[in-house]
C-alpha cells in the first residue's frame, strides 16, 4: 500500500514528490524515490551492492532513531547558541540601543529609530529588531532578552533545514544537513549576536520550505506564506534577500505540475512579498519627514537611497565606502578566493569545496540514473549556493565575514543531498572512487584551515588528514565487506567525525570563549579575539559601561531633557542610552556622516533645554566623519559647542554642559 500511495502521488510533470511533512517530519512509510522501506536505497537492497539488507529491527527502530537524532541536533544547537549568552553583554550595542528605544516608543520600533524620540533610524531594515523589542517589552531589558530571540532563530533555522532537505532526500539526509548547519562556525557566532543576518537566514530557509510545500501540495496558503517571509526578509536587510529569490522561484517552478500552477504560485508569492513589505515602504514614503525619523545611511532622507544605495548596489560596486577600487581582473581573482581564504575560510569554508564537488557529482549522478527528488533538491540548493556565493565574493564594498551565514544552509543541504546520491549508487566502482576523492580532499582542506592557527592543537590537523586518506583508501578498495552493515555504519561515523571536527572545535570555542568585536567571529577554544576599542572604554560590546560618575550625572538630568547626551556616531550614542536608560542623540547617524540634525535644529534644541550634555568624538570612537568636510553637521555642531559652552571632565570623559554657556 505504501508503494502504491507513493507512485500515485507523483505525476509525470512533477520534479518533487507528494511526500508530506507532518509537523516537519515526513511519514516513515512515505519514502523518497530510490529508498526502500528499510531505509536503504532500493538499488542496494535489490541487487545486494552492499550485501546486506536490514530486517524488521531496523524498520521498527528507524522512527525512534530519527527522532532521537533530531532531538540531539536541536538540543546541541540550543546549547551552542544559548551557553553563557549573558556574558556577551549587549552584543552590538548599536542595534541593542535601537531595541531599547523601540521598547519605549511604538514609533521608534516601527521605523527602527536609534532613540525613542526618533531622530535617526538604523542603517538597515527594522524587522530584525522586532523580536527583541517584544521580548524586552514582556520580560524587561537585559542581555538575555536582547540576544535570546536570535538564539531561538538559530534553533528554528536548524529545524527548518532538516525539514526542507527531508522533502527531497529523506530524513537521514535532513538530519545530516541539520547537524552541519548546527556546527558551522559562522552560524554559531551569528546566532549568538544581534546582527540582521541571523533573522535573514532563518526567514530565507522558512521561505524556501514554504515554496517546496507550495509545489508539493498545490495549496495556495504555502505560496502566500513564502512571499510573506520574503517580504519580512526584505524589511530585515533589504536587497540582501535577493540572494535567495532564484532558489525560491526555482522551487516553485519545479514543484508545480503545470504551467498554470507555476504561474499562479509565482504570482501568489510575489503578491505576498509585496504585501509584507509594501505597507512599511508606503508608511515611510507617506509620513512627512518632520513626523518620522531621518533615514540613517542616506544624505537625502530617502528610504530608496538606503535600499538601492548604501545597503544595495554600493555593496557590490564599492561606491561610498573607504578603500581603493581594483581592476576587474584583480577583483575576479580575489573574488574566486575570498570564501576560501582570510577570515571567511574559517567561518564558512570547511565544507564548501566538498559542497561544490558533490553538487557536480550529484547532478551528473541523478542524470545518469534519474532520481527526480534529489535532482530537484540539488538544483534549488545549488542555485542558492552559487548565487549567494557569487554576490558575496564579487562585492567590492563593505562585505563582512559574518555575511556568509546565509551560505550555511545551502552548503549543508548540498553536502547532505549529494552524499545521499552517492550512497544510492554505491555499488559502482566510479562512485566509490568519487567518494574516496572527496573525503581525501576534505581531510587536506581541514588541515589547511587548522594550519592557519598553528598555536592551537597541532596534533588535530595531522589526525584529520591521516583519517581522510585512510577512509578514502578503505572506500576505494573495499567492494564487498564481510559485515556490510557494520562497515557502512563505522565508515559513515568516522567520515562524519573527520569532516565536522574542525567546525565543532570552532563552534565550541565560540560558545565558551571571549566575546567578539563588532563583527561576530567564530574562533578556536583558548584563542583571543581582537576587540575593537570603544568610545567609552573597553570593546564595542562593552560600549554600554561608561564611568559610573558620568552615568550618575546623566541620570540626574530632569525629565524635561529629551536627550541626556549628544555624541557623534551611533555606537557611542547607543552605549550611553543602554547605560542610562535615557535617550541619547546620535549626531550624524551610525557613521557620523548623515546630515542630521542640522546646526540650526541643534541650536534650537539646546535653547529649548532638550539636550543635557555634548561629548565630542575622540580618536578611538570609530566615527567616519571625513576630515576635509568642514560643512558636515557633525563638525559644525562640534565647533559651535566648543566656542560657546564650558568644557568639563566627569569620570575621565571630556564633555560640555549645554546648560553652562561661556561668559
Amino acid at each position: 500500500m505504501a508503494g502504491q500511495r507513493n507512485s500515485s502521488a507523483r505525476e509525470p510533470g512533477s520534479l518533487l514528490s507528494g511526500t508530506a511533512l507532518r509537523c516537519g517530519i515526513p511519514s516513515v512509510t512515505e519514502k523518497p524515490t530510490g529508498l526502500a522501506r528499510d531505509g536503504l536505497p532500493e538499488r542496494l537492497s535489490r541487487t545486494g551492492a552492499i550485501g546486506y539488507t536490514p530486517g524488521m529491527w531496523w524498520r521498527r527502530q528507524e522512527r525512534v532513531l530519527l527522532a532521537g537524532g533530531l532531538a540531539i541536533v536541536l538540543v546541541a544547537s540550543a546549547v551552542l547558541y544559548w551557553w553563557r549568552l549573558g556574558d556577551w553583554g549587549w552584543g552590538y550595542a548599536y542595534y541593542s540601543g535601537a531595541v531599547e528605544a523601540g521598547s519605549q516608543s511604538f514609533q521608534a520600533a516601527i521605523f527602527g529609530a536609534l532613540d525613542q524620540h526618533g531622530l535617526v533610524t538604523i542603517d538597515k531594515g527594522p524587522a530584525s529588531l522586532w523580536p527583541s523589542v517584544v521580548a524586552v517589552r514582556v520580560f524587561g531589558l537585559s542581555p538575555w532578552t536582547v540576544l535570546g530571540p536570535y538564539a531561538i532563530e538559530g534553533v528554528a533555522t536548524v529545524a527548518l533545514v532538516y525539514a526542507t532537505v527531508a522533502q527531497w532526500a529523506g530524513r537521514w539526509a535532513g538530519l545530516g544537513a541539520g547537524a552541519i548547519v548546527c556546527t558551522t562556525p559562522v552560524v554559531v557566532a551569528s546566532f549568538r549576536f544581534n546582527n540582521p543576518d541571523a533573522l535573514l537566514t532563518m526567514l530565507s530557509v522558512a521561505a524556501l520550505y514554504c515554496a517546496v510545500r507550495a509545489g508539493d501540495t498545490s495549496t495556495p496558503l504555502w505560496a502566500w506564506c513564502a512571499g510573506a517571509l520574503l517580504g519580512l526578509g526584505f524589511l530585515t536587510k533589504f536587497l540582501a534577500v535577493g540572494m535567495v529569490l532564484p532558489a525560491v522561484a526555482l522551487a516553485l517552478v519545479t514543484g508545480c505540475r503545470s504551467r498554470r500552477a507555476r504561474a499562479a504560485a509565482l504570482v501568489r508569492t510575489a503578491v505576498g512579498a509585496l504585501a509584507a513589505c509594501g505597507w512599511w515602504l508606503a508608511l515611510v514614503s507617506i509620513v512627512p519627514a518632520s513626523d518620522r525619523p531621518f533615514i540613517g545611511g542616506t544624505s537625502d532622507d530617502s528610504v530608496w537611497t538606503l535600499i538601492f544605495g548604501y545597503d544595495g548596489f554600493n555593496r557590490l560596486t564599492g561606491h561610498g565606502f573607504t578603500g581603493a577600487r581594483v581592476s576587474f581582473g584583480h577583483a575576479l581573482w580575489t573574488a574566486s578566493l575570498r570564501l576560501f581564504g582570510g577570515q571567511m575560510g574559517a567561518q564558512i569554508g570547511w565544507l564548501l569545496p566538498l559542497a561544490l564537488l558533490l553538487l557536480v557529482v550529484g547532478m551528473v549522478g541523478t542524470r545518469v540514473r534519474p532520481a527526480r527528488q534529489e535532482r530537484a533538491g540539488l538544483a534549488v540548493w545549488g542555485t542558492w549556493l552559487l548565487v549567494a556565493g557569487a554576490v558575496l565574493s564579487s562585492g567590492q564594498g563593505l562585505i563582512n565575514a559574518y555575511y556568509t551565514v546565509v551560505l550555511a544552509p545551502a552548503v549543508a543541504a548540498v553536502v547532505a543531498i549529494g552524499a545521499s546520491v552517492l550512497f544510492q549508487r554505491w555499488g559502482t566502482r566510479t562512485t566509490r572512487f568519487w567518494a574516496a576523492g572527496v573525503v581525501a580532499l576534505s581531510g587536506v582542506w581541514a588541515f589547511d584551515l587548522l594550519d592557519r592557527e598553528r598555536g592551537w592543537a597541532p596534533w588535530l590537523r595531522y589526525c584529520l588528514v591521516f583519517l581522510g586518506f585512510g577512509i578514502a583508501l578503505v572506500i576505494a578498495t573495499v567492494e564487498r565487506p564481510r559485515r556490510p552493515w557494520r562497515y557502512a555504519t563505522v565508515t559513515a561515523a568516522v567520515t562524519a567525525c573527520t569532516l565536522l571536527a574542525g567546525p565543532v572545535a570552532y563552534a565550541v570555542g565560540t560558545a565558551t570563549g571571549p566575546v567578539p568585536s563588532t563583527d561576530p567571529m567564530a574562533h578556536l577554544p583558548g584563542l583571543s579575539v581582537a576587540v575593537k576599542p570603544g568610545p567609552v572604554g573597553g570593546g564595542v560590546t562593552d560600549i554600554s559601561r561608561p564611568p559610573a560618575a558620568l552615568v550618575n550625572a546623566l541620570e540626574r538630568e530632569p525629565t524635561s531633557v529629551e536627550w541626556v547626551v549628544a555624541v557623534v556616531g551611533g555606537d557611542p550614542a547607543a552605549g550611553y542610552e543602554l547605560a542610562t536608560g535615557r535617550a541619547a542623540m546620535a549626531i550624524g547617524g551610525w557613521r557620523g556622516t548623515d546630515p542630521v540634525p542640522t546646526l540650526r535644529r541643534f541650536q534650537h534644541l539646546v535653547a529649548d533645554g532638550k539636550i543635557g550634555y555634548f561629548i565630542p568624538a575622540g580618536p578611538a570612537d570609530g566615527v567616519y566623519v571625513p576630515r576635509s568636510d568642514a560643512r558636515s553637521p557633525a563638525r559644525q555642531i562640534t565647533a559651535w559647542v566648543s566656542r560657546h559652552f564650558v568644557a568639563a571632565t566627569i569620570g575621565g570623559e571630556r564633555l560640555f554642559d549645554l546648560e553652562r554657556p561661556k561668559p
